[in-house]
């Protein structure tokens, strides 16, 4: 009866140390999904951030390539610019002739009028 005292004791005893262990277990597993569902959480969110900076990334592409166009267009229009003015400076210089040409031309007027208005007189006195 000793024996069987004893042994139900610590049969009892490992019970006890049974329960205590599983109780220890669910507390390693509840902590383990715990951590599972903050990894999944954290992994959730790395994708996310993952899929902003590639939408990011794509936007600034676009606009890299649009900024690009728009330097071209502003450098042929500034090539076109300077076509213009170089025109424009031909132009003043043309101007500048023809003015120079309708003076002359003005100048010999006058002196072809004023001779004959002296051939007139000349003519008139003759008669």
């Amino acid at each position: 009866e000793n024996e069987r005292d004893s042994l139900s004791r610590a049969m009892s005893e490992l019970e006890i140390k049974r329960n205590s262990m599983e109780a220890h277990i669910q507390e390693i597993e509840n902590k383990a999904a715990k951590k599972s569902l903050s990894v999944a959480a954290l992994e959730d969110e790395l994708l996310t951030h993952k899929s902003l900076l590639e939408a990011s990334n794509n936007e600034i592409l676009v606009k890299t390539e649009e900024i690009s166009r728009v330097t071209n267009e502003l450098k042929d229009r500034g090539e076109q610019i300077e076509a213009l003015n170089a025109d424009l400076s031909l132009l003043r210089e043309e101007h500048g002739s023809l003015r120079s040409l309708a003076s002359d031309t003005e100048t010999q007027r006058d002196s072809l009028s004023k001779l004959i208005c002296e051939l007139e007189i000349k003519n008139n006195q003759m008669e």
